[in-house]
């Protein structure tokens, strides 16, 4: 009988075994996704918080109450954009880790990872993946932001209607890009290749991949809850507290800086779970398309014992 941990990663799977395995992954290597969180994105967070507060003052001062600072125009956009810049990369780290953890369980063979593995996994894969997720950036925002820019130029009503059909076509592009730079380090191909091979595997699978993501999403967001509420009430009360604004800027940047982290540590720890549905998800297609997984396991059979568990729903 093999490990009850084993975890047959290239199989066919329904929408609910994804759900549910997604979790199942977390749990047995639980000890890898926290540690590479904290060590990988935890220090974004911090440092996406504190620079909120630090370099945003008029932010800090509007949070308490100060109508007044929302002239500072220059001020309010460096502190937001410091601390979205520090999540989004902290966003890209999140994934990173777990892209590493799926490809040391499949070297593994399914076995739970250790940290030390997944570590070495994170640094060589992290240029390839940042300079997929900046290829994404440009090929979907640029143009949206020249088509907008043209719309506003011919009318203003033009920008509404270029709008909402750029958002159709984002939200399509999306499914399939989404899967471009995990291919890319774990299938070893160019970034042409990885883009083309994302589309081919989301080809007659859009709509159930799209529906994973949505309510991956959904249950990350209830999850994430449990720290983005205490960020969201602090920030709140601190909106409606007595603080003097001029006087007690120190007392209310400790505050905004301590709600943030809550809300972006919240936020980017639980939307590991969506990665590791959508992952999962990736080997589903993988097999639909190439059945690689299923010829292994029968052209093994007979030289071991695989458990009913691991084949449940295959033969």
């Amino acid at each position: 009988m093999e490990n009850s941990n084993q975890f047959i990663l290239l199989r066919k799977r329904e929408f609910g075994e994804i759900i549910n395995e997604a979790f199942k992954i977390i749990k047995h290597n639980f000890k890898a996704f926290l540690l590479g969180f904290m060590i990988f994105v935890l220090p974004t967070i911090i440092i996406g918080s504190v620079l909120l507060g630090y370099l945003g003052g008029s932010v800090v001062k509007l949070m308490a109450g100060d109508i007044q600072s929302l002239m500072d125009f220059k001020e309010i956009f460096s502190g937001v954009g410091l601390m979205y810049f520090f999540t989004i990369i902290g966003g890209i780290l999140s994934f990173l880790v777990c892209y590493a953890i799926f490809i040391c369980i499949e070297e593994n063979g399914g076995e739970p990872v250790e940290y030390s593995q997944v570590q070495s996994k994170i640094l060589s894969m992290f240029l390839p993946v940042l300079t997929a997720a900046i290829y994404i950036f440009l090929m979907l925002f640029v143009p949206l932001a020249i088509m907008l820019g043209l719309a506003f130029a011919v009318h203003i009503g033009l920008v509404i209607l270029v709008g909402i059909i750029s958002s159709f076509i984002l939200i399509y592009l999306i499914v399939p890009l989404q899967y471009y730079p995990f291919i890319l380090v774990r299938e070893s191909l160019s970034h042409t290749e990885a883009l083309k091979r994302s589309f081919e595997l989301i080809k007659d699978h859009w709509w159930p991949t799209f529906g994973l993501y949505l309510v991956a999403s959904i249950i990350a967001s209830l999850l994430s809850y449990i720290l983005v509420i205490p960020g969201q009430l602090i920030a709140g009360i601190l909106n409606f507290s007595s603080i003097d604004p001029t006087e007690g800027i120190t007392t209310s940047f400790i505050w905004v800086t301590v709600g943030f982290f809550l809300m972006n540590l919240g936020s980017l720890f639980c939307q590991m779970y969506i990665w590791v549905c959508l992952l999962v998800k990736y080997y589903d297609l993988v097999e639909r398309k190439d059945n690689t997984g299923l010829r292994s396991r029968i052209e093994t059979l007979g030289t071991h014992s695989e458990s009913m568990f691991d084949n449940e729903g295959e033969f």
